[in-house]
């Protein structure tokens, strides 16, 4: 996805559209459940997300809303992580 974000800002820029993507870390969904309430992998986020919870609901929400806005209008072909920092580690 990441290339795929970086291409297509490549091709369509010229075109004045911005391509990017929001890259979320752990999130608690009805389809993730299952997973992040066992006590194994609550223990692993605790670990390996330097913030050390999952992302809560909305969090998401402000890289949307930046992202639609006429402030972002300079970023294209960005991959923007919404993970409490496990991608830095």
């Amino acid at each position: 996805m990441v290339n795929l974000t970086r291409g297509l800002a490549a091709e369509w820029g010229k075109h004045g559209i911005t391509v990017n993507a929001i890259c979320p870390g752990y999130f608690w969904t009805p389809l993730t459940k299952a997973t992040l309430e066992t006590d194994w992998f609550t223990e692993y986020a605790k670990s390996a997300v330097p913030i050390g919870r999952y992302g809560r609901e909305g969090e998401l929400d402000t890289v949307a809303l930046f992202l639609a806005s006429p402030a972002s209008t300079y970023v294209n072909g960005q991959a923007i992580a919404v993970d409490g920092g496990y991608t830095c580690i």
